[in-house]
């Protein structure tokens, strides 16, 4: 777990504006994920922002990045902040799938109340994205789904 000052963080992600390179492309199958919004029924789902895809933060803040399939690193960080207003990421690689979408939040620990800088990104759900599906002949059992490794 890495502690970064949140507005050197938060300026590195806005000054970026360019789209992903797959952004627009339906040519070829894609994948998706989502930066969910935690429920407000849980208080351990916290929300997450995108620092960087594949060791690069050439796209824009959004909250669903389209990518083509395949294995990516992702870091993201939790907008809850510690005690000194630090922000922590973390980094994981997903083999996402084609035509899925993948939807992300954070997993608070609850070792103690006070502790912000413990947590975990968690897949909260995939859905297939039914037009890709259909477009390109692939079934859900093609697009298995896979777990996030650390």
């Amino acid at each position: 777990m890495s502690r970064t000052p949140l507005f050197i963080l938060l300026a590195l992600t806005l000054v970026t504006a360019a789209s992903s390179a797959a952004a627009g492309d339906e040519s070829k199958p894609w994948t998706q994920m989502l930066l969910g919004q935690p429920k407000l029924s849980d208080p351990d789902e916290v929300q997450l922002v995108m620092i960087a895809i594949d060791g690069k933060r050439d796209f824009s803040p959004e909250t669903l990045y389209r990518l083509a399939p395949g294995k990516h690193e992702f870091a993201v960080a939790t907008t809850k902040t510690g005690n000194l207003g630090e922000l922590t990421y973390l980094m994981f690689v997903i083999d996402m799938q084609p035509c899925m979408n993948y939807e992300l939040v954070g997993e608070q620990a609850r070792a103690t109340s006070r502790d912000n800088n413990r947590w975990m990104p968690t897949l909260k759900s995939t859905k297939p994205i039914k037009r890709c599906m259909k477009k390109f002949g692939i079934t859900p059992s093609d697009a298995a789904i896979p777990t996030p490794m650390h």
